[in-house]
């Protein structure tokens, strides 16, 4: 078990060392089907931490939230990721998946709630993923 509270800021925080270490996992898995994209979101972002392109010109994106110590996804995160999976389909009309990194496993309810709830939801009355698009998450 990984034990959070030593990892070391980058950047000045412990998020950033989060986002760089899923960012270096996923180049890990990936590099040699795809190309990747890191992402500064100083000026607000596109949804995502970084991405992947792959030849196809499919597109994954990575969302990294370092919720800790308390790690389970409340109200409030909820709607982050749905801001944040929101903007990712707007900038990257090849997103086809749309992956979440956080330092904890999902109870089975928060499970359900980002396989099964997420994509169909709404926010601010308008639609999460467009209509007719599918994003697996």
């Amino acid at each position: 078990m990984i034990d959070w509270s030593k990892l070391l800021p980058e950047q000045s925080t412990k998020n950033r060392s989060f986002e760089e270490l899923c960012h270096q996992i996923a180049k890990g898995l990936y590099r040699q089907k795809a190309s990747f994209v890191p992402v500064d979101d100083t000026g607000g972002g596109d949804g995502v931490e970084f991405y992947a392109t792959f030849t196809d010109d499919t597109q994954w994106g990575w969302q990294a939230r370092f919720f800790y110590p308390n790690s389970r996804l409340t109200s409030s995160r909820k709607k982050q990721i749905k801001k944040s999976l929101r903007k990712a389909c707007e900038v990257h009309p090849s997103l086809t998946k749309f992956l979440l990194c956080v330092p904890a496993n999902l109870t089975p309810g928060e499970r359900k709630w980002f396989e099964e709830t997420l994509t169909n939801s709404r926010l601010d009355g308008e639609p999460v993923v467009p209509e007719g698009r599918e994003v697996e998450l």
